[in-house]
């Protein structure tokens, strides 16, 4: 009765209870410890699903799109990228880019219960970022900015029915698909185009295998490093 009196959590751990009978009463506290924090982060994890859970999935779905599409335009080494695929180091060649990585996200989540909604808020998080970065571009004049973001508006779509179409199709077509959005149909090394299609396979294999609702709702998303990818070509 004395042992459990002072550690009456031993009642739930044999464990912890043939350590007191043993006189090691350091280790049972240390596994005390243990037991206290591991119910306390059960304790936490249950309050936490039922706050989500009382939360519109709508504001869930804006929230998550707008932290994932972050991570798209900041998390990626768009330094790296231009250099490995040989693109120009410009804004055009940064929004190409970040639209693939978009694209991605989307690609992934679409068919989940939620996916449109997810798709609209990343997408409406990714228009308003743009549309500040095109008013900070000093190369182009003010009277063109508003022409210039219509444009790349217009092209969207197109954009991402071609990327969908290779995605499910053979590795020509997605290849396809890199040479038209990404080079603009200009005559290139056709390695780029093998490497991107490697790039793009291997990183929606990633984003599949993730959690999905710690992606959609919380923005918890990640993406392979060039390296990473490039150093093992294979699944």
């Amino acid at each position: 009765m004395f042992v459990c009196s002072k550690f009456p959590l031993c009642r739930n751990s044999p464990i912890i209870l043939r350590e007191l009978k043993n006189n090691n009463e350091p280790k049972a506290a240390k596994l005390l410890s243990t037991t206290a924090n591991l119910k306390r982060f059960e304790k936490w994890n249950k309050f936490k699903d039922a706050f989500y859970k009382s939360i519109p999935s709508s504001t869930l779905m804006k929230a998550g799109g707008h932290v994932t599409y972050e991570k798209c335009s900041n998390a990626i080494d768009y330094f790296e990228f231009f250099r490995y695929f040989n693109l120009p180091d410009t804004f055009h060649s940064w929004f190409l880019v970040m639209q693939l990585h978009v694209w991605m996200c989307i690609a992934v989540t679409i068919i989940e219960q939620h996916g449109r909604q997810f798709k609209y808020h990343i997408v409406n998080s990714m228009w308003k970022d743009v549309e500040s970065r095109v008013a900070q571009l000093q190369e182009i004049p003010s009277s063109s900015r508003r022409k210039y973001l219509t444009e790349m508006k217009e092209q969207f779509r197109p954009f991402k029915v071609s990327w969908d179409e290779g995605l499910i199709s053979e590795d020509t077509t997605l290849a396809a698909a890199a040479w038209r959005t990404l080079y603009d149909c200009h005559n290139i090394d056709p390695r780029l185009l093998e490497a991107i299609v490697l790039y793009v396979r291997k990183q929606i294999n990633h984003l599949d295998s993730l959690n999905t609702e710690e992606f959609m709702v919380r923005g918890s998303v990640s993406f392979l490093t060039i390296k990473d990818i490039m150093s093992h070509p294979t699944f």
